[in-house]
């Protein structure tokens, strides 16, 4: 009503300024002629409305990344100085494990690593022919030694054969001495007591055959002492030669052990300064350590000085594959908590439809504080793809939302049915709401705001309606 009584007023003090302005003044009434202007009802106001209602609301943030390996590696040469020789490879190339990628100047290593290779080659050949010649010798000792003693066994079984046989000999000799004596002693008075008639001559014949017996053993006897003293001689002979040729297979197997020795040193020493050698080439040189792709080659030609760590070449695996995020300056504060391993995340690539399943395996979130400085935040999010599409390869950029806040069922307005007042950081918020059907300014209080929608935590109740075509 009161709005009405303004208008009113408005249109009567307008009628008078006209009424001035083009001379109509002499045409009023006298004082007594005076009549009370005509009151116009004015056309009743129409507002549109939209009516508070609750919902969901999310708070996102779209999050551009691009796909990386998760096997990558940089190299450098690991040499204090020296200078650079020549790439093996280009940008882009693939590549196999083992693979020589690059090199710097080491002639003069190479050559000495040559010329020792090709001095140990020749001192094995050379080696391996004296060890065996003396191989050779020493098994022919051997088998000397061993015949030796085969002979002075023999010798020495032979002469006990010799000393048993003369044992049995001079047993013999002796009871033919005793039978010879006996018969000596024979008389006729001793024979005729035995019944038995004898002659003289009968008893001389007896004692000369018995001493021809005894002569005849006498004779073996001597015979097999000879025999004997020459088995003693031929075994103490075979004794020295068997005692002579051991003490020569010792030294030989001495002088074979020790040559092997010093060929075992020197060869220990070789593959020393060989390992050395080839230590300082391999500084000189780089090698791929897996099966990949260079990624990125440093600007150098031949002769540039290189330092020791300082990177030369990139690969990276083109197969194992994930998405990578760096938290950025602009991103919302402590918007590094969203990311922790196992969240479950939807990204989609440029150019390629569909959507694609991932995980956080390695979040900004699982950092250890104590790995960090103390002003210091982990800044890199790593996503393990599952199903990853054809087209996408290291360098695809793609996408994802985080939901960063969500409610449900809480008071949602289009975010165009606010106003507010102050900057970005210390906004104040209101609307008109129909009240008694005219829009009346109310200060609200706001939670999550997107772009589309604004969550209202105070000033505005489920079903008041808010005037959206009102201009004050």
């Amino acid at each position: 009503m009161k709005h009405l009584t303004k208008i009113a007023a408005a249109l009567t003090a307008l009628s008078l300024m006209v009424c001035g302005f083009t001379g109509c003044a002499n045409m009023l009434p006298t004082e007594e002629d005076i009549m009370p202007p005509p009151i116009s009802k004015p056309e009743e106001a129409s507002y549109k409305t939209e009516v508070v209602v609750k919902g969901d609301i999310q708070d996102t943030k779209y999050c551009v990344g691009a796909v990386t390996s998760k096997q990558t590696v940089t190299m450098a040469f690991q040499l204090d100085s020296g200078t650079f020789y020549k790439f093996y490879v280009e940008k882009g190339a693939l590549v196999k494990k083992g693979d020589l990628l690059a090199e710097a100047e080491n002639t003069t290593i190479a050559e000495k690593v040559e010329a020792l290779e090709e001095s140990m080659y020749r001192a094995k050949l050379q080696n391996d022919y004296t060890l065996n010649k003396l191989a050779q010798s020493l098994k022919n000792t051997k088998k000397g030694v061993n015949n030796q003693k085969s002979s002075l066994d023999a010798l020495k079984s032979e002469k006990a054969a010799l000393e048993t046989e003369l044992k049995k000999l001079e047993g013999e000799l002796k009871l033919l001495a005793d039978d010879l004596e006996a018969k000596k002693n024979l008389t006729l008075e001793d024979l005729d007591a035995t019944g038995v008639p004898y002659t003289q001559e009968q008893i001389d014949f007896l004692v000369a055959d018995a001493e021809n017996v005894y002569a005849a053993k006498l004779e073996e006897v001597n015979t097999c002492k000879a025999d004997l003293n020459v088995a003693k001689a031929n075994v103490t002979a075979a004794e020295e030669n068997y005692n002579s040729a051991k003490e020569n297979l010792s030294i030989e197997q001495q002088y074979y052990d020790m040559q092997k020795e010093f060929i075992s040193m020197d060869l220990a020493n070789n593959n020393e300064t060989l390992s050395e050698l080839k230590r300082q080439l391999k500084e000189t040189q780089i090698f791929a350590p897996f099966d990949g792709k260079i990624t990125y080659l440093a600007s150098l030609e031949m002769g540039a000085p290189i330092n020791v760590d300082v990177p030369v070449l990139s690969m990276a695996d083109p197969d194992a594959l994930r998405f990578e995020y760096t938290i950025k300056e602009s991103d919302p504060e402590d918007f590094e908590d969203q990311f922790f391993s196992g969240r479950k995340i939807i990204v989609n690539f440029t150019g390629i439809d569909g959507d694609v399943e991932g995980e956080v395996v390695q979040g900004t979130a699982d950092v250890p504080e104590e790995a960090l400085d103390s002003d210091e935040k982990a800044t890199t999010v790593y996503v393990e793809l599952k199903n990853v599409p054809e087209k996408v390869s290291m360098g695809t950029t793609g996408g994802m939302n985080i939901v960063i806040e969500e409610k449900n069922n809480v008071i949602v307005v289009d975010s165009a049915l606010l106003q507010y007042t102050g900057g970005e950081t210390n906004r104040s918020y209101y609307c008109y709401v129909l009240e008694d059907g005219l829009p009346t300014m109310r200060n609200v209080s706001v939670g999550i705001v997107t772009n589309a929608k604004i969550e209202v935590t105070e000033g505005l109740e489920e079903g008041e309606e808010i005037v959206t075509n009102y201009h004050y």
